[in-house]
């Protein structure tokens, strides 16, 4: 049994419109579609695509902050890029926007950089790193 990548992941957003502009503009995200939600307390569901990468954003008003997380919510969403020189690239751009981001973090594997998106979802932007 094989596994060819993955398909989407399914988030909730308290604001679809700041998720829609911050994937779309700080991050090489495209705005898919937006359509009416089909659950309640759904309201909209949009979809973004990065090559084969999908996040599909439930809007939820009921839900406008996350004060701490709880059993089965997410804790961050780990991007990749290919190397050192793009990960830090990708900082200065960060930077650029006025994106709050953290230093370059290197541990024995990966080198990441940490910034929050409008939901307050922890992203990680990482490369592989191997220490001297």
């Amino acid at each position: 049994m094989a596994l060819d990548g993955m398909h989407q992941v399914v988030l909730k957003t308290h604001d679809l419109q700041k998720t829609i502009t911050f994937y779309t503009t700080v991050l090489p995200f495209q705005h898919i579609y937006t359509i009416p939600g089909d659950e309640s307390p759904y309201t909209l569901q949009t979809l973004l695509r990065c090559d084969d990468m999908h996040l599909l954003f439930l809007e939820d008003k009921t839900n406008s902050h996350r004060p701490h997380l709880r059993a089965g919510e997410l804790h961050r969403i780990a991007f990749r890029v290919p190397t050192g020189e793009a990960l830090t690239t990708f900082r200065t751009t960060l930077l650029e926007k006025h994106i709050e981001v953290s230093s370059i973090v290197r541990n024995m594997f990966n080198q990441s950089i940490y910034l929050f998106d409008p939901n307050g979802i922890l992203l990680e932007i990482s490369t592989p790193y191997k220490k001297s």
